[in-house]
């Protein structure tokens, strides 16, 4: 089958997805940077909202330090997936939608104290679009955590090139938009957030070390983590 989305890329390696949260190193790191910020901004009267949830990995990690999580994917198989895994945890506070994000607004009708989106918006068609959706659905002084890849890593850089010669990586053929820290910051300035946390992760090898001792690490981290607050 001839794959012409981002969601129908996910819904066909959807397993294969969620098994690299355990056997990939690259997704274990994602995995311990993200819920040590989940845990962070976490409180037991919160409500949660995880667009883009994919298997639900970090949604129903989030159902352990707040009231109510829900998760929000395109992707019928990544939906499937994720119901059947709150099941079998016996998970009771965390409700999984099938919905494009673009309609996060109309579906979530009264605003939530925090939203995790990770590594989305690279796919989205009119990603400024979604930015100015997206305050309607936090409470002020919500919390938005979002990662994103890094464009200004030479990995990034390198990867059209490789896609171009070999056709790798697969899902690169869905990527509408990349950004940088700066542009990231400008965004979110413009929707109405104050930055207070930026990380870089997804190092590579030999290079990740080096620049690391340099203090240069948005040359060598393929992926960023943005915290921001709603200001109203």
């Amino acid at each position: 089958m001839k794959l012409t989305s981002a969601i129908e890329w996910y819904s066909e390696n959807a397993s294969e997805f969620d098994r690299r949260y355990n056997s990939d190193e690259d997704f274990r790191e994602r995995y311990a940077i993200w819920t040590e910020i989940i845990d962070k901004y976490s409180g037991p009267g919160k409500k949660v909202l995880d667009v883009g949830c994919g298997s639900g990995v970090l949604t129903l990690y989030a159902a352990h330090g707040n009231r109510r999580v829900v998760g929000l994917d395109g992707s019928a198989e990544m939906v499937r997936l994720c119901e059947e895994k709150r099941l079998a945890a016996g998970v009771q506070n965390v409700e999984f939608v099938q919905a494009e994000i673009e309609t996060i607004s109309t579906l979530i009708k009264d605003p939530v104290d925090l939203i995790l989106c990770s590594s989305v918006l690279e796919y989205l068609e009119h990603p400024e679009a979604f930015y100015r959706e997206l305050p309607r659905s936090l409470k002020k002084d919500g919390i938005l955590i979002f990662s994103a890849p890094n464009r200004e890593s030479i990995f990034r850089k390198l990867e059209p090139l490789s896609y171009k010669l070999f056709g790798r990586p697969r899902y690169y053929k869905f990527v509408r938009s990349l950004y940088s820290r700066q542009e990231a910051l400008l965004m979110m300035v413009q929707s109405g957030f104050e930055v207070l946390d930026i990380q870089y992760f997804g190092k590579m090898p030999i290079l990740s070390w080096i620049f690391r001792r340099v203090g240069m690490l948005q040359f060598s981290e393929n992926l960023f983590l943005m915290v921001a607050r709603k200001l109203s």
